[in-house]
């Protein structure tokens, strides 16, 4: 039989967020409706047996019917009362229906919330509140934001509501950073940028550490020269706003082309010289990819959990339940469509992700000419999962086959999720190779050697610089550290030849992406060292 108290707390709730009396911060704070709460015990008394689920899709249904029957009451040869009692029922359905949605919508709230804390300058502009306060804006109208919702769907209302709001929180912020975008120029765009935001929109756009380091010289440079071109002309630092769009002149490029090499000769950065128009092309790449940075939509796959600091209850377990039992089934998805697909078109995905290998050095893969082949080659893979997923979902947990149509719409900017969870899997598949290489290949005192490198940072620091030219404090050390890695690096790409028949030449950029990974694994797997053999 069906939790009465719970179905009458899930009908009379209210939840907000108020300061704490420290004042550094807010928190959450959950109450119930009184005269709610005396409804739907009255309810709930009436009829024992109904669930959670028949009472939401009953008031649902009772809300649209009413509003649908509204005109028809109030022209036609009706008697006020039934007019009156219409319009009461209509007024709690809508009640009711609002104080059931309040924990999904800050379910949803904190899933778009911690997926916009990875980027910081958006995240603190849309918290937790405020995700909160989209969601529940939404909910107001419950009749207009669920009427595409069908009633005979064996689909639970609670999932479907989550979604729904999830992707309205998303589509506001999404709108409402690009007007935000729209209002600076590609001057404007670049001097509001954080050095650390430009690097996360780079990273996202495809541009590897090496040309990071580049891009970011040069939008340094700009922002630096900037100054000067422009300097301030009111007491409050200022400026003319025409000043500020006008693109650079070929002069003003060439000055910070001039700097630039400079600063390449200072730093010993091993690249050719640049012109004006090669800085051009870099504040230009700078500019797309903060714009598209901007733009992105946020789409979670992975499980964020359910809410912690509200009372738990038995509907809170049981979409916790069903959330874990779906997820499994898309990610099972995910790597039987991944392991179908042939031996060339999984090694260069899992290159690609896993080892940030360039698409150029996939085309030998491949076997094509052009790399925007490679790169059609790679989301067409992609797309063919994501088609998959979608459709073993539907079947799943709507129990209905969709058409093709209808797969393209819901797969309509949702690749992203694909690849996110298609990167972890590549770099955990390599991790655990190297996890087995240093366990088995690299003996204690060897790993004794790289622990005492990493107790001491700066000495990692500098056996880590990539342009360092003179020698650290302890030579020796150095030494061994690096004959240590370069043997668990050549077992390593040995592995790799061997498992994904590949043949990795000396000195390419794939050999490069291998020694990344390598020094990135012995960053962030310390603890691995510790670790005895068996």
């Amino acid at each position: 039989m069906p939790d009465a108290e719970q179905i009458i707390k899930r009908f009379s709730m209210c939840i907000y967020f108020r300061d704490s009396h420290r004042g550094t911060g807010t928190i959450l704070v959950q109450g119930y409706d009184p005269t709610l709460k005396v409804l739907i015990e009255d309810l709930v008394e009436s009829d024992p047996d109904a669930s959670e689920e028949d009472w939401i899709r009953s008031f649902l249904k009772g809300l649209i019917t009413s509003i649908e029957n509204y005109y028809t009451l109030l022209f036609g040869n009706v008697n006020t009362s039934v007019t009156f009692t219409h319009i009461i029922f209509s007024y709690f359905c809508q009640k009711l229906i609002f104080s059931y949605l309040q924990l999904i919508c800050f379910y949803a709230a904190r899933q778009i919330s911690d997926k916009l804390k990875k980027s910081p300058s958006i995240g603190s502009q849309y918290p937790l509140e405020e995700c909160f306060l989209i969601a529940c804006e939404a909910t107001v109208n419950p009749a207009k934001l669920f009427k595409k919702f069908n009633l005979n769907f064996d689909c639970p209302f609670h999932r479907y509501a989550r979604t729904s709001l999830c992707n309205i929180i998303q589509n506001r912020v999404v709108r409402d950073l690009k007007l935000k975008s729209v209002k600076f120029s590609d001057n404007g765009l670049l001097r509001q940028l954080s050095k650390r935001q430009l690097k996360i929109a780079l990273k996202e756009y495809g541009i590897n550490s090496k040309d990071i380091e580049i891009h970011d010289l040069a939008w340094q440079l700009f922002k630096d020269s900037f100054e000067e071109f422009y300097p301030p002309i009111s007491s409050d630092g200022g400026r003319a706003n025409k000043l500020s769009t006008i693109p650079l002149s070929d002069q003003q490029l060439e000055q910070i082309a001039t700097r630039y090499n400079q600063q390449l000769q200072r730093l010993a950065i091993e690249t050719q010289p640049v012109t004006g128009q090669d800085i051009k092309k870099l504040l230009a790449t700078c500019v797309q990819a903060a714009r598209a940075s901007q733009n992105q939509r946020w789409i979670p796959l992975e499980d964020h959990g359910e809410i912690q600091d509200v009372e738990s209850n038995t509907f809170a377990n049981l979409i916790k339940t069903e959330r874990r039992q779906e997820l499994i089934q898309v990610k099972e998805t995910i790597l039987q469509e991944f392991k179908s697909l042939d031996k060339p078109a999984q090694q260069c995905l899992m290159l690609w992700l896993g080892l940030e290998v360039n698409q150029s050095d996939l085309m030998v893969f491949l076997r094509v000419e052009k790399q925007y082949q490679v790169s059609r080659q790679l989301q067409r893979y992609q797309k063919n999962i994501l088609k998959a997923v979608t459709q073993s979902y539907a079947q799943a947990y709507l129990s209905r086959t969709l058409t093709a149509k209808e797969i393209n719409e819901i797969c309509k900017d949702k690749l992203d999720d694909i690849k996110e969870y298609l990167t972890i899997y590549s770099r955990d598949f390599f991790s655990q190779i190297l996890d087995r290489i240093f366990l088995e290949l690299i003996s204690s005192e060897e790993r004794s050697i790289l622990i005492q490198v990493f107790n001491h940072s700066d000495e990692y620091t500098q056996v880590q610089a990539r342009h360092e030219k003179s020698s650290t404090s302890n030579p020796e050390l150095r030494s061994r550290f690096l004959e240590i890695k370069h043997k668990a690096q050549q077992r390593f790409r040995s592995v790799l030849e061997e498992q994904m028949h590949i043949h990795v030449v000396q000195n390419s950029s794939l050999e490069k992406c291998l020694t990344n990974f390598v020094d990135k694994w012995l960053q962030q797997n310390h603890a691995t060292l510790y670790k005895q053999k068996r």
